[in-house]
């Protein structure tokens, strides 16, 4: 593909229809374009042109957008209407580096330029470079407040996995040893896999607990080896273990995260009430590997509005995934209305989870329910909530949201600082005249200037594509305000 010079990126940014302000110019020095641009371009487009449109617009013998095109593409001389799009075709494939060989005819750039699924993007007309940067910083932080409340969770993950093993009195060496994993058809590649991952982190020098222990010549026991996994590691572990040890870690997770209570080895209830609690537990243990994956997004500074969407514009979401093999999947049913039907039962489940709430309730694909960052979100919410209830999850994303005026904004009366104890204080100091209750004039404009700076207050303009924003994550202000707790 074309490289571009920084001035040429910048130049390119308004060639888009995206204006760029006297501030937005300063911004493009600070920040990288392909992570503000390419990052979240998708909030602000409209619309997109495929060749055959962008043909048809320049051939139109009625409202030729032959001017346009010209311009847009950076052709100053052009003979005709064909000529022109000729030339259009040529600089499609100059700027993807795509090779057309000598003397290629024009049907045969058209299918080279097609096979690469090529568009050309229609901006919002008020588009703002500044909205750009704003979602990347916004981003930014809420990244960081999303991993602080997931890395929680995997601490408590590890702490009931390496309890479980505890309490059954296995050998330190456990998780190195074959004979403790399920080797059966299905699960054989798995398991060999975990295994030789295991294996491996013996040797690591770079961990200072695994190092030690090497120093000293002893086995590296499960308890260590355990917190030096990644998250997604650690369930997949736990999936390829024998039965025995396997379905006790795996309820042992769901009780902790949870507000279930199950008992699948108690032998007094009966077989369906056992595979009803196994399939629950399953199904949770499905939830925490889509946590896991979230945790790897978060973790490589991925944009997070588009969790989860495998393609962009339009939208496209793709997990579960949907088997094409399926005796239930029917060819001519829209591919994303059957992953929504397939998506409810993740949803579902989340009333045995953490009870009935308005998230929740739905129980048809009316309105959609698509595994998207607010769902993810919502999940983090209700088990950070189970295992640490006195936690501002809630005021952190809510404060965040308002803090960029994206979706919320602040109200008149929120405040930096303790005001209240101001005010409070300010109050207390009046003398009682008879029936009226006189302040010293200092103290009262001491006090309103103290109010003044102390509002809280954004420096953005509403998020003019908030619509847009919900469409990708289903994140509204009802979802941030009554729906996290």
């Amino acid at each position: 593909m074309r490289t571009y010079r920084e001035q040429a990126l910048r130049n390119h940014i308004s060639n888009k229809g995206i204006l760029l302000t006297k501030q937005g110019k300063r911004l493009f020095k600070q920040f990288d374009y392909y992570q503000v641009i390419n990052g979240y371009k998708y909030l602000f487009i409209d619309s997109v042109e495929d060749l055959d449109v962008i043909k048809r617009k320049i051939l139109s013998t009625i409202n030729s957008h032959a001017v346009f095109y010209a311009d847009f593409f950076h052709i100053n001389r052009y003979s005709s209407n064909q000529d022109l799009y000729t030339k259009v075709c040529h600089k499609i494939c100059n700027k993807y580096g795509i090779s057309v060989g000598k003397n290629p005819t024009l049907a045969m750039i058209e299918n080279e330029i097609k096979s690469i699924g090529y568009v050309r993007h229609v901006f919002d007309p008020n588009s703002n470079y500044d909205d750009f940067v704003r979602m990347y910083l916004f981003e930014h932080e809420l990244r960081n407040v999303l991993l602080k409340y997931v890395l929680f969770i995997e601490e408590r993950i590890k702490k009931v996995f390496i309890s479980t093993l505890n309490n059954m009195n296995v050998d330190a060496n456990c998780l190195a040893d074959i004979s403790n994993y399920d080797l059966s058809r299905t699960n054989k590649n798995k398991a060999l896999g975990s295994l030789g991952k295991i294996i491996a982190m013996h040797s690591n020098k770079n961990s200072k607990p695994i190092l030690h222990k090497m120093e000293q010549e002893l086995t590296v026991p499960y308890w260590i080896i355990v917190n030096e996994m990644t998250l997604k590691q650690t369930l997949i572990t736990a999936n390829c273990l024998m039965d025995s040890m396997s379905e006790k870690i795996k309820q042992a997770l769901t009780n902790e995260l949870t507000l279930c209570n199950y008992d699948i080895f108690d032998s007094s209830k009966s077989r369906n009430q056992i595979k009803r609690e196994k399939k629950s537990i399953n199904r949770f243990i499905d939830i925490l590997f889509h946590l896991a994956d979230f945790r790897n997004h978060l973790a490589h500074n991925q944009p997070v509005y588009c969790y989860n969407v495998k393609k962009h514009f339009p939208l496209q979401w793709d997990m579960p995934h949907l088997d094409k093999k399926h005796p239930n999947y029917n060819p001519n049913q829209p591919y994303v209305s059957q992953q929504r039907q397939i998506n409810l039962p993740l949803l579902n489940a989340t009333i045995d989870f953490f009870g009935q709430d308005v998230y929740n309730q739905r129980n048809n694909a009316t309105p959609p329910f698509d595994i998207n960052l607010s769902w993810i979100i919502y999940l983090i919410n209700r088990i950070v909530n189970v295992i640490v209830p006195k936690n501002n999850m809630k005021t952190n994303i809510c404060d965040l949201y308002k803090k960029y005026n994206i979706v919320l904004s602040y109200s008149p009366n929120e405040y930096y600082g303790n005001i209240n104890s101001t005010v409070v204080s300010f109050l207390t100091s009046g003398k009682t005249v008879g029936k009226e209750t006189r302040f010293n004039t200092t103290k009262l404009n001491r006090l309103l200037k103290k109010m003044a700076n102390d509002q809280k207050t954004s420096v953005f303009s509403p998020f003019g594509r908030a619509q847009a924003y919900y469409s990708y994550t289903n994140i509204d202000a009802n979802f941030l305000i009554n729906i996290l707790c």
